[in-house]
């Protein structure tokens, strides 16, 4: 019996010691408090209407709610061996802005680190971004564009191909306004690569966003 105790007392220790001797992954997203939304409990965010009709003086008017639906799907049809891509389509209905304009702001970032799939040459289409998550460097590809579906409506579509064991593609969906789009143009951020902590829009109005995964988690 004390024989088996003593076995016992030696798995449980070497278990224990198992879990602490784990490695977990800093996550940007609980470092700032925030969380994943469920893609089937969103319905609308807040952003800034303008008014279109002086070119030169845009200035934001007023905070309206914008209906969305959001949809994540991922493949790895038409991919790389050992790669997938996540696509997120954003159908925003804009008739809410009646003759003004609408501003927003959708990207893709790394859950891990923040950091924003945006390049400073073609200003987030068709590139490919090297980021450091956990010491492992993660080669990302993507590409972003927005097309009319059936206006009002327009869709707005990210797609990141990246490792197919990479977890870490998150979309934020928020607020932006004239006077942050200003403020962003001016900014040195614009020529490099930043964590989405960093961009005027999320500084703004950063209690504004939403953010999703494919798998809601």
């Amino acid at each position: 019996m004390k024989r088996l105790v003593k076995l016992i007392l030696l798995f449980t220790l070497v278990m224990s010691l198992s879990g602490c001797g784990e490695k977990q992954k800093e996550d940007w997203l609980s470092g700032k408090g925030l969380s994943i939304t469920k893609k089937s409990d969103f319905k609308e965010f807040e952003s800034t209407t303008y008014d279109q009709s002086d070119k030169e003086n845009y200035h934001t008017n007023g905070e309206v709610k914008i209906p969305t639906k959001i949809e994540i799907d991922e493949t790895k049809e038409e991919c790389e061996e050992g790669r997938k891509k996540v696509r997120l389509t954003a159908e925003l209905d804009l008739s809410v802005s009646e003759d003004d304009g609408l501003y927003w702001y959708i990207t893709a970032i790394d859950r891990y680190t923040g950091t924003e799939f945006y390049s400073p040459e073609t200003d987030k289409r068709d590139f490919i971004l090297s980021i450091d998550v956990d010491g492992q460097k993660i080669d990302i590809k993507a590409q972003s564009f927005t097309k009319p579906t059936d206006y009002p409506k327009v869709s707005v579509i990210i797609v990141v191909d990246c490792p197919e064991d990479y977890d870490g593609v998150v979309f934020a969906v928020g607020y932006a306004s004239v006077e942050a789009a200003e403020e962003y143009r001016e900014s040195e951020i614009t020529g490099r690569i930043r964590t989405l902590d960093e961009v005027p829009f999320w500084q703004e109005k950063s209690d504004k966003y939403y953010y999703f995964s494919y798998d809601d988690k």
